[in-house]
């Protein structure tokens, strides 16, 4: 079915037109950012990070470590609690000259387990040292290599959302500028794929504000500088497509072609005093500048 081509100005699309057009864009905007968000799943699935058995062993074994002396020192407090209460009780019995063979031997017990919760604690403590020293020099070599797994990751991603937003401005922008160029009543379409790509664009912008890691610094600016300079450069061409239009649009009208005063059949403009009669270069004929073919033979 061959496509409506119109003026420029019946290009204004109707409320029904512009409601779809909204709905695609809403539409465009749930996949697009569902893919953007399934793009660091993807990467993480290709570059992964790296494993090392001695780390691992080095690291179970340090939380064991950790675990001991968290419980150690724990027994230790608990143990000296005893002691002192126990000791207060055996004192004030002296004190009192009071039967005191059972809080003495009780006192005596509570010494002896203070006394082996603190050889315990020290065990512990020295053990949680020695798995320190040898997860760190296992661990030293594996932590660079999983920090330059990690930023790897972090970059690929960033360049494949900032490709993605990319993409999407820029096949909106060229969509909007072949539609335009060919006058299609379906140029909201192309409004609907720059807004997503703009959405995803400000999406990707927001979640890399917070992040200071390396170059990912640049990842809004990036996608900002980008931005601006496709939407400038699409309203360049815009304006100069419509100047290039200006002339047979007033010509249409009856006015003249390079100031939009109404002409009156005259050979000069009475607004700008040029010629808006001429000759047709094919017929010879009186021919009216502006228009695209001449009305006497047809010819361009």
């Amino acid at each position: 079915m061959r496509s409506e081509k119109v003026d420029i100005e019946e290009i204004a699309s109707t409320k029904s037109e512009k409601a779809l057009a909204v709905f695609l864009a809403i539409f465009l905007s749930i996949g697009v950012i569902w893919g953007y968000t399934r793009i660091d799943n993807a990467v993480r699935s290709v570059i992964s990070l790296p494993r090392n058995e001695s780390a691992a062993h080095a690291r179970l074994a340090l939380d064991s470590a950790g675990r001991r002396d968290e419980f150690a020192r724990m027994g230790i407090a608990q143990a000296q609690n005893n002691l002192t209460f126990v000791r207060e009780r055996y004192r004030t019995a002296l004190e009192a000259k009071q039967p005191a063979a059972q809080l003495k031997h009780s006192y005596e017990a509570a010494n002896a387990a203070f006394l082996r919760a603190r050889a315990n604690q020290h065990q512990a403590t020295g053990a949680l040292a020695r798995a320190r020293a040898a997860y760190a020099r296992v661990a030293g070599p594996f932590s660079k290599q999983v920090d330059r797994a990690n930023r790897e990751r972090t970059l690929t991603t960033l360049g494949f959302r900032v490709l993605l937003a990319a993409s999407l401005v820029g096949v909106g922008y060229w969509l909007l500028a072949v539609l335009r160029r060919r006058r299609s009543r379906y140029l909201p379409l192309a409004f609907s794929l720059i807004a997503a790509g703009t959405l995803v664009t400000f999406v990707g912008a927001t979640d890399y504000t917070n992040d200071y890691v390396g170059l990912r610094d640049l990842g809004p600016i990036v996608l900002s500088l980008f931005g601006i300079a496709v939407t400038v450069g699409a309203f360049v061409v815009l304006q100069r497509y419509l100047a290039r239009l200006i002339p047979s649009r007033r010509v249409r009208k009856g006015d003249c072609p390079f100031c939009g005063f109404p002409s009156r059949g005259s050979v000069h403009c009475e607004g700008c005093g040029r010629e808006v009669l001429g000759e047709c270069s094919s017929c010879g004929k009186e021919r009216r500048v502006g228009t695209a073919f001449c009305a006497n033979c047809g010819k361009v």
